[in-house]
């Protein structure tokens, strides 16, 4: 089992509701105004630190920043118009953090998206806004981007189904712009329709979706696709765009454009940084929706190549109950992609847990073989011969080069990445969520770790451990959170805390009809693009 790695030995290289409509005639502010008298530190990546907390946190955390870039990806036509959610939370205990959303207009200045918010200590605050890229190619200042004066955790929630109306809805952990870098592969499922994929306007039959957004002027991109992709809306791509150039703000999307296409293992070159999302537009897996099951968006912001480890924890997402589940009860499915050529992947899981792969069940661990960029899906279920009283369902996924693992959810699909074991010395974060789903919170430790949620000792007996590993997973229902998750208490948050060593995190959100999973980045900062700053 990998341990943690120190710097320069990671060879894998009380809140408030800041809700406002859009706004395009709010004059510009420079990024002076945000940052520390006498300019940005000279350290901070590309000189966007606003002040000295900025500029610490970049040597400290790659999970939490005071710059961020992103993009509303296209979704079903009924939710392209619906508002996306922005919610920001602040982990420190002595100070606010200032933050600003902007849009880039036409002439190149960034000009306020929203009035002007604040994060209050150990708090959150929420944004909503619209800004929808329906189609292929180049979107032209496409992007919005976000400045604090304080790092912060920010998760996007794209038609976050705040008014109850969503029918398509997805979320991710927005990596802040210390750590993003030039060299990306892409993930996503095999375009299957199916009947009800087919019947839903704008669903683009299943597409699965690559969006690139540049942080600087003057990127040159180069997207070389693993199957024949759209651009455009008009235009095929087979060999990969050459030397497109793009401005910071500027947002590429390519979608997979014949039926069974899997964009995954697709790479994206730049010469400066760029963030790269990549998922479904919506997708059922290929199955037919019934009941309390449905399409989704499946969405996720890729880490950057350097950054894959060799190890990561799959903790089980539960599906929502009394849903109308797309794989056998108690199941989950999982893919994984390889960086390098002949990378032997070993998939271990807990107790009661069968791993199917390649029409075989294998009660004990699967090994399998992939070259770079080659992916593969696989799926997990219950052993009917287990003796015990049943199985989470966890994995730990073992490469032998870097990989990366992800977890399609059920039901509702979503996308949800695998929790990276590199995660730093201690976990100190507060995460917040979108009213009106039912969450649930997963957090993998090393065993014996001690655990705190909202101050309050997580007891050992909830962590369950994956065999032959130290690693332990617990799940937070919603009745565990209390009574803070209605619609009336916009304000909700809790705080993780672990200060004897770090535990990775992640939760999920699914509704009647919407539903987002999303992974905590892990906080480590060797984990990162670029050598520790030292």
């Amino acid at each position: 089992m990998a341990g943690l790695l120190a710097c320069g030995e990671n060879e894998v290289r009380s809140s408030t509701d800041a809700d406002a409509s859009m706004s395009d005639t709010l004059p510009p502010m420079p990024d002076g105004q945000l940052e520390a008298p006498g300019g940005p530190p000279p350290t901070c990546t590309s000189g966007l630190c606003a002040s000295d907390a900025c500029r610490d946190g970049e040597r400290t955390d790659i999970a939490r920043g005071c710059r961020f870039y992103a993009a509303q990806l296209d979704n079903v036509d009924s939710d392209d118009g619906k508002q996306m959610m922005l919610i920001m939370t602040n982990a420190d205990q002595t100070s606010s953090a200032n933050f600003r959303v902007e849009l880039r207009s036409p002439d190149g200045e960034w000009i306020l998206a929203v009035p002007q918010g604040v994060v209050p200590m150990k708090g959150t605050a929420r944004v909503e806004l619209s800004r929808p890229l329906m189609y292929s190619g180049v979107a032209f200042n496409g992007a919005y981007r976000i400045t604090s004066d304080s790092p912060i955790l920010v998760t996007q929630i794209i038609s976050d189904d705040a008014q109850r109306d969503s029918t398509s809805s997805s979320g991710t952990v927005l990596l802040p712009a210390h750590a993003l870098d030039r060299h990306y592969m892409a993930l996503t499922f095999s375009q299957l329709a199916g009947d009800t994929v087919t019947a839903t306007p704008g669903s683009r039959g299943g597409a699965g979706v690559i969006a690139v957004v540049a942080t600087a002027d003057g990127t040159s991109v180069h997207v070389t696709p693993k199957v024949p992709a759209l651009v455009n809306d008009t235009g095929i791509l087979t060999s990969g765009y050459d030397a497109l150039l793009m401005s910071e703000g500027d947002v590429l999307q390519v979608f997979s454009y014949l039926p069974g296409g899997d964009l995954s293992g697709t790479t994206i070159d730049s010469d400066q940084p760029v963030a790269v999302f990549s998922g479904n537009v919506f997708t059922t897996y290929g199955h037919v929706a019934q009941g309390l099951s449905g399409g989704d968006m499946a969405l996720e912001q890729m880490p950057p190549l350097s950054t894959w480890n060799n190890e990561y924890v799959g903790a089980r997402l539960s599906p929502q109950a009394g849903c109308d589940p797309f794989l056998p009860a108690g199941g989950a499915m999982w893919q994984v992609v390889a960086a390098q050529d002949n990378t032997r992947i070993t998939v271990t899981p807990s107790a009661g847990t069968n791993v199917l792969t390649n029409n075989m069940s294998f009660p004990m661990l699967a090994q399998f073989s992939l070259n770079r960029g080659q992916s593969s899906v696989f799926m997990t279920a219950p052993d009917p011969d287990w003796p015990g009283s049943g199985s989470p369902g966890d994995i730990v996924v073992v490469g032998s080069g870097p990989l990366l693992l992800a977890q399609w959810l059920d039901c509702d699909a979503g996308l949800s990445l695998g929790m990276d074991t590199r995660v730093g010395i201690k976990t100190n974060v507060t995460v917040a969520f979108p009213p009106g789903f039912e969450q649930e919170v997963l957090i993998t430790r090393r065993a014996g770790t001690p655990v705190t949620f909202d101050d309050y000792p997580i007891p050992d007996d909830y962590f369950q451990q994956i065999a032959g590993y130290e690693y332990q997973v617990a799940r937070l229902t919603q009745g565990q959170f209390g009574s803070c998750m209605t619609d009336a208490d916009m304000g909700c948050q809790h705080t993780i805390k672990s200060s004897l060593a770090g535990v990775g995190v992640g939760w999920r959100g699914v509704d009647i009809i919407c539903s987002y999973s999303l992974t905590l980045p892990p906080s480590d900062p060797c984990v990162r693009p670029m050598p520790c700053v030292q």
